[in-house]
């Protein structure tokens, strides 16, 4: 089945946020590394530990987006599924933040009054953006589970055939398959049918694949092919004659 619109364009949104996210660890990384110590009051050691295990952490999600991402552009199922944790993670996530942006109150810096109106406005931003973040969250948690969806997901059936050398000798040797439960009038016929058949496929190898068989089987070297036919010429000329 094709890849729908709404699964590109997740996936490409999916991408781009965990290729930015990528760039976020590489720049904490810097930061730690390169930037002077301004805080007195956290060591430099505790400081670059701590930098560096924030930037691992985006640096582990960014891998999980990607690899989903590519997932999702082949439609992989393991993908959708993915996506659908990372999408109930992303709406707990996202509410229980914005929820301590609008009820929490910011620390006051010394001897500088927290403005109201800044605060609103921060208090608003923050709220804004984590409720654009928990409707995403909520989107891919219902557009995956759909149904439609998920049979994008589903790989195809494979056909259900006979390999094409078996069907092929049944219709070179112009055998018929006698039904599951034939009649017993018809048995009789089914039976010479398949006797006369047997008998002329054996006819056909005789000059060939039968003399070289006994032939061989003199020498002790004969192959499972002609042991195999030697075996089968008594057992159809019988068949054949109660058949008749």
């Amino acid at each position: 089945m094709n890849r729908s619109i709404g699964v590109t364009f997740i996936g490409v949104l999916s991408l781009i946020g965990s290729v930015l996210m990528l760039g976020m660890a590489v720049m904490m990384v810097a930061i730690a590394v390169f930037s002077p110590r301004t805080d007195t009051n956290i060591p430099p050691g505790v400081f670059l530990i701590l930098m560096v295990v924030c930037s691992i952490f985006y640096a582990m999600l960014a891998a999980w987006g990607i690899s989903t991402s590519i997932g999702l552009f082949r439609l992989k199922n393991w993908a959708r599924i993915s996506i659908i944790i990372f999408s109930v993670l992303l709406t707990l996530m996202s509410t229980i933040s914005g929820l301590m942006a609008l009820t929490i109150p910011l620390p006051p810096t010394a001897g500088t009054p927290v403005d109201p109106n800044a605060m609103l406005i921060f208090r608003m931003v923050m709220g804004i953006f984590w409720a654009v973040q928990m409707g995403i969250g909520i989107w891919w948690l219902v557009f995956f589970t759909r149904a439609k969806v998920k049979a994008q997901f589903v790989p195809p059936a494979l056909p259900k055939t006979l390999p094409q050398g078996a069907g092929y000798s049944l219709q070179k040797a112009n055998l018929q398959v006698p039904p599951a439960n034939p009649p017993p009038a018809a048995f009789a016929a089914y039976r010479s049918h398949g006797g006369h058949c047997l008998l002329r496929l054996c006819n056909q190898q005789q000059c060939g694949v039968f003399s070289c068989a006994r032939s061989e089987s003199t020498n002790g070297g004969a192959t499972g092919v002609a042991k195999i036919l030697s075996y089968l010429w008594p057992i159809v000329i019988h068949f054949n004659a109660n058949a008749i």
